[in-house]
């Protein structure tokens, strides 16, 4: 699957999986985001 990635800020960036998925990477960590009204993140 293509991964579109947009840069944030240095140590931010998106991963766009879908229309309602992106993975967030900072630094070493890797949270799996549901884009809803509320953010709701989990660390993998």
């Amino acid at each position: 699957m293509k991964k579109s990635r947009i840069r944030i800020a240095s140590r931010y960036e998106i991963y766009a999986i879908n229309n309602f998925q992106a993975a967030i990477i900072e630094d070493d960590k890797r949270n799996i985001c549901q884009l809803s009204i509320i953010l709701n993140c989990k660390q993998v």
